[in-house]
């Protein structure tokens, strides 16, 4: 018979063996070693419209083995999500650095642009010299660099301006001056139509073929408003004094698309729902297409089951008004 002592001792055993297999596969021979996390540019997490032309980079070392630290690393920016992702590099590779370095790394590649628009990952080697996988992607994008790319004017005296600002073509994509806002056909005078949500939707397409390096949305709306992109939920915002920017590259896929936004005025005066926007599609050859919020745009007063769907049909929606 097993005395206490003898119990314990087993017990021990059995557990002490337990927690070294465990260790072993997650520290020992099962482990990967160190990868690199938790990716910032100017310390924030996939920032936009930043205004630093050298930009600092930043991540964190994470390791199951114990003792493990970095001693060398590698970035690569690239200027599109796809060519990242094959490892075409177009715009920065610091190769392999021998350091030990993980935050305040200074972009050292391409002079940056306005609006230019960064994707950037990052491997490591530790003490025994192994590389790591690559980490998962980031980005970043400039905002307004030079004085010539901002093109406005102040608001004040309300006088006869005595010139018109000229645009570029990228400005021009930057603005809603090529818009109207759109309604839904109402059939008494929207000024006498009480609060309430109107629902709008737009097919598109991208081809197999298309090079797309960006897709962005810009849009105002009177004056709370739920964005969907093929069923899923993209953003929100409220107030239509301003005009939003918003990415939804990774949220388009190839084939159709089905753009579909909810919008509600909840303002104190009576009237319904509308919007202003467009969406810019910008391909790798710097080319870019416009699908602007119409009167191609389906709309209707009310809201109806699997209405932000691609596969619903709104043949019997009406056609929203300029």
């Amino acid at each position: 018979m097993l005395s206490v002592k003898n119990i314990c001792i087993v017990v021990f055993v059995v557990f002490s063996s337990a927690f070294f297999a465990y260790g072993a596969m997650s520290t020992g021979i099962f482990s990967k070693g160190i990868k690199a996390e938790r990716l910032r540019c100017e310390y924030r997490v996939n920032p936009l419209g930043i205004d630093e032309t050298k930009p600092r980079l930043s991540w964190i070392v994470t390791s199951l083995q114990r003792g493990q630290k970095q001693t060398a690393y590698r970035i690569l920016v690239a200027s599109s999500q796809k060519k990242l992702d094959t490892n075409q590099v177009d715009i920065w590779d610091t190769h392999k650095v021998s350091s030990n370095e993980t935050a305040c790394i200074v972009y050292g590649g391409k002079p940056l642009k306005s609006q230019m628009r960064c994707y950037w990952k990052v491997k490591v080697w530790d003490k025994n010299d192994k590389a790591s996988a690559w980490s998962e992607s980031a980005r970043w994008s400039m905002g307004l660099l030079r004085p010539q790319d901002w093109k406005a004017q102040w608001i004040g005296y309300d006088s006869r301006p005595d010139r018109v600002v000229s645009t570029s073509k990228q400005t021009k994509n930057s603005t809603l001056e090529d818009c109207g806002w759109v309604w839904y056909p109402e059939v008494t005078p929207r000024e006498q139509i009480p609060v309430c949500k109107r629902f709008f939707r737009k097919q598109f397409h991208i081809g197999s073929s298309d090079k797309v390096k960006r897709i962005v949305m810009l849009i105002a709306a009177d004056d709370v408003v739920v964005v969907y992109v093929n069923s899923q939920r993209a953003f929100e915002f409220k107030g239509w004094q301003y005009v939003r920017t918003f990415d939804i590259t990774e949220s388009v896929i190839t084939g159709n698309n089905i753009i579909a936004i909810h919008a509600e005025n909840i303002g104190g005066s009576p009237g319904p729902a509308g919007l202003i926007g467009k969406i810019v599609i910008e391909y790798d050859d710097d080319s870019s297409k416009v699908v602007h919020i119409d009167s191609t745009w389906k709309t209707a007063n009310r809201q109806i089951p699997n209405w932000d769907s691609l596969d619903f049909n709104d043949s019997d929606w009406d056609n929203a008004r300029v």
